[in-house]
């Protein structure tokens, strides 16, 4: 059986921008420490001050009414290689996905156009809830196309339909 859950998970964690942070202290001229994350920061000024802030923006309050300068820099390379690696990993789920219903439904989702707006149309009514409701929408779509099939092969169907037009 499959699971929803794990076989399709990005494996890539989605990067926040304040990873990509780092936090240099100067006083009158002096750098007062090596560059440090948001977590060290806050942990540094607590320390210094013996304070309790929470927040960067507490600890940059507490720096600059001590008269220590709070130079913040953001690696922006850094996160864009980040990101990339993320939309590459989500891409590679979603593909994954994908060529697990062609496999299921012996249908292909990417060059049938018929196939491919069903599929559409149930990843955007389904994705918000996850993946197992796209895939349920998605076969409740392909067994209302099959029986729609079959009834169009049935010959009376025709004929009937035919007949009142």
């Amino acid at each position: 059986m499959v699971d929803f859950a794990n076989d399709f998970e990005v494996t890539v964690p989605y990067p926040n921008k304040s990873d990509f942070v780092s936090y240099y202290l100067y006083s009158r001229g002096t750098v007062l420490n090596k560059p440090v994350n948001k977590e060290e920061f806050i942990k540094w000024v607590n320390k210094k001050f013996n304070c309790h802030c929470n927040s960067t923006y507490q600890a940059t309050v507490m720096c600059e009414q001590s008269g220590i300068v709070v130079e913040v820099v953001r690696d922006d390379e850094a996160y864009k290689s980040a990101m990339k690696a993320y939309d590459n990993g989500q891409n590679k789920a979603h593909n994954k996905f994908i060529a697990h219903l062609n496999e299921e439904f012996e249908v292909d989702i990417n060059n049938d156009p018929v196939i491919k707006m069903l599929f559409d149309d149930t990843w955007e009514y389904g994705h918000s809830d996850g993946l197992y409701s796209v895939y349920l929408h998605f076969k409740d779509q392909m067994n209302l196309l099959d029986s729609i099939l079959a009834n169009l092969k049935k010959s009376d169907y025709c004929i009937k339909n035919t007949a009142n037009s």
